[in-house]
């Protein structure tokens, strides 16, 4: 499933059980993808803090962090010290390669278990 923006993707995180989907990714810009006037009223952080309050044992989701942000990954580095696998890809390095290198990351992450 896709998540056009923040609310969007909020509404998804509340609906989907952890194990219904195998990884995430996330666009660190994505209050900049409001599709709707609501979607307009959450930004990427919010979606941070819905996965940062889910329990311990829901963050073994492995999540792939891209943006045209190359600043200090504050987002990405919230996930990881609570536990996420994190990945992250500036946008102009994320090639086609290099997100099935993920994928098949994610893929062996999930035979492993």
């Amino acid at each position: 499933m896709w998540a056009q923006n923040a609310g969007t993707a909020l509404g998804m995180l509340k609906r989907l059980e952890p194990g219904e989907y195998a990884g995430i990714l996330f666009d660190h810009d994505l209050e900049k993808r409001a599709a709707t006037p609501d979607g307009a009223r959450f930004n990427g952080s919010h979606v941070v803090e819905a996965l940062l309050n889910r329990s311990a044992a829901q963050r073994d989701i492995p999540v792939l962090v891209h943006s045209m942000n190359v600043k200090r990954p504050q987002m990405a580095e919230r996930l990881e010290g609570a536990g996420y696998l994190v990945t992250r890809v500036t946008m102009a390095d994320l090639t086609r390669e290099r997100f099935l290198e993920w994928l098949e990351e994610v893929r062996e992450e999930l035979d492993a278990d």
